[in-house]
Formats: structure tokens, sequence, C-alpha cells
């Protein structure tokens, strides 16, 4: 596959780990190198590229995600992302945030962090071979302003069903909030069709771009209910007015902009999308597809499973001392943690490299 040959990573070994960070191009590293250079005059020089540049990349990540570009914020991290959902709420005393006792901790240290406010953050069990929305309706929901989740579980690659879990929320009149970051890049999304009201991810994983480069996916009806807890001259709807007495928010997600964003970050974000546009989501869908059901059909020890497969497949660790010194040799990186060992392979892998991993690990 001639895109291997963009990918510097790979002249190094097999690289299986795209839900940790991920490596970026060449084509992503030039573009970040070409904005470094630009910066050797004052920002006022390209001021007009950059705003173009922005704009082309939030309407990529609108295209990929199924919703208006108007609808996203850049954030530095999906952290930041969680955590401007956090703040914008107006959150009473006694009102409960509700989400699974194995997040990543983005998505539960933002939570937590209410507690000082007289927020609650309630935990509840979600076993990788149950639906999620089974379970929420086993629990009590007394009080529950929001439910936060994974879109697939950075643990066990479990994928939730987005559509039902929207459905399930806006029926309770809870809100409804996913990190995605596991699974934006990996398979068919629609956000505007799907109830979900706020969605977080980064670039970094998946979509093979840069560190510092996240986004917010707010429901185009909440956006003027919110409040907006970070505020700069980026936030108004004519930000060049520096005259003007009055805050008049942006009518879009932009509004949770505050002032000037991470253009470096953002032109590699920008590469990084049209790059994979270009080879075409739907072959990159379904090549990740088909490298995680091989991996299903092969590895023993599965804690993943067919019917919630995402892009990642954990196996549980095998009792072998010689495993680490034998993925080295091999130059396979994966994650080993815990106990399990996540696989998270790329469209441009090939099936002869997951099967030398299938190998190790059987």
């Amino acid at each position: 596959m001639a895109i291997r040959k963009q990918f510097p990573i790979l002249k190094k070994g097999v690289f299986l780990n795209h839900a940790a960070t991920c490596p970026i191009s060449y084509a992503t590293i030039e573009k970040m190198k070409a904005y470094c250079q630009e910066m050797a005059e004052p920002f006022a020089k390209h001021s007009l590229s950059l705003v173009k540049l922005i704009q082309e990349t939030r309407q990529l990540l609108a295209e990929l995600l199924g919703c208006q570009a108007e609808t996203l914020a850049l954030t530095p991290n999906t952290s930041t992302a969680l955590s401007l959902v956090a703040n914008s709420l107006n959150f009473k005393p006694g009102e409960r945030v509700l989400i699974p006792r194995d997040e990543f901790p983005s998505n539960r240290y933002v939570w937590e962090n209410l507690e000082s406010k007289g927020i609650g953050c309630s935990f509840f069990d979600l076993p990788h071979d149950r639906p999620l929305t089974e379970v929420l309706a086993e629990q009590d929901l007394s009080n529950v302003r929001l439910i936060s989740v994974s879109l697939v579980s950075y643990l066990t690659g479990k994928k939730i069903d987005l559509e039902a879990f929207g459905d399930f929320c806006k029926k309770r009149q809870i809100f409804s909030c996913i990190d995605g970051i596991q699974g934006v890049g990996t398979f068919s999304l629609k956000l505007e069709s799907s109830n979900i009201d706020f969605f977080a991810g980064g670039g970094q994983k998946w979509l093979l771009g840069p560190l510092g480069c996240g986004y917010l996916y707010i429901r185009k009806e909440l956006i003027k209910q919110l409040h907006v807890p970070l505020v700069g001259w980026t936030s108004v709807k004519d930000p060049g007015n520096f005259e003007t007495k009055k805050l008049d928010f942006a009518e879009g997600a932009a509004r949770f902009e505050p002032g000037l964003p991470n253009i470096i970050s953002i032109a590699g974000l920008n590469a990084s999308l049209n790059e994979l546009k270009q080879i075409g989501w739907d072959f990159i869908f379904d090549r990740i597809q088909s490298h995680t059901s091989y991996l299903l059909e092969h590895l023993p020890t599965l804690i993943s499973t067919q019917r919630d497969l995402g892009a990642l497949v954990t196996v549980k660790q095998p009792h072998d001392s010689n495993l680490q010194h034998a993925l080295e040799e091999s130059q396979i990186t994966v994650t080993i943690r815990g106990g399990l060992i996540r696989i998270a392979p790329h469209f441009y892998n090939s099936q002869e490299e997951i099967k030398q991993l299938v190998d190790i690990l059987t």
C-alpha cells in the first residue's frame, strides 16, 4: 500500500497502538512546518489564510461527524471540551452526573470537579457484554442531570449504540455527553440525527493528527442556552471590531473558542483530515473493521465481542514472561496494562502484521 510510505513510524516496526497517541504522516509534518515558517512574520500578515484554515478544518470535521460546522468548537483537547460542557450547564446543588466506573480520567475528573459546587458524581458498572441503555434502565436516575460515556471504551473496545443512548436521555430530559475520541475515524457517524447533546474528541488517535487539537459538538438548539465559561475576543460575531462596547457572542459553537487558537496543531489536523478524506473514509472504515474482525476470530481470551465491535480489540494477557521480549524482538507496539493487551490497528496495517501479533499471542 503506497500510503504506508507516508508514515515514518512504519519504518521502525509494526504499530498497532492507535488507541494511544498516533504517528503522523510526512504530509502532516510538512504542513505544520509551513505554518511555523509563516510565524516569522506577524499574525496580521497571514490572518485571512489562517481564518480560512480554521473554517476548512471545522468543515472537514463536520463532514466526518455528520453535523453542521456551526455546531463545532475547536478546543486544545478532549479534556478541555468536556470541561467546557461541565462548566456551561447551570447545575443546581443536589443534581448528579452519571458515568461508567471504568471511564478514562478525562471523562471522570471533569465531573468529580463539580462536587465542590454540590453536584454529585455517581458511577455504574457497564459490563462489556450488555447494551448501555439496558444497564442505564436499571440505575437510579433521580436528580441525574447528565450522563457521560465513551463512544468506545478505552479498556475493552466496547462500542455503544449512539442513537439508542441519545434517545434514552432525551425521553428522560437528561443531557447526553460522549467522549468520542476512541471511535471517530473508525466508523461512520451521524451526530445531527442522534439526539446527542454534547460530543467531545481529539485528533491525536484515529485521525492521525498532532497533539493539541480537539473539538466539541453541541446540539444546535442548545448553543444559545448555555453559559460560555471561557470568553475571549474571538468569541463574538465580529472579532475584528475592537471598538465594540457590547459582548455579542458568535451565533454558533465558535463562541466557545476564546482568543487565538493553536494554529500549528489545527494545520496538522487539517492535513491529516484531508489526507484521510482523499484515501476515502469508507475504505478506511472497511479496512479497520476487517482487521478487528480477524483479531476477534483468531485470538483467545477476548474481552471484546463481535456485537459491540469498535476499533479496539482487547484480550487477557497470557501468563508468558517472555511476551514483552517477543513483542520487542518483533518490533510490535501495543498497549499492555492491568493484565490486558489492547490492540488497535489502522487501515494501513497489513494482515501479515496482524497475523504476526496473533502468532505471538497464541
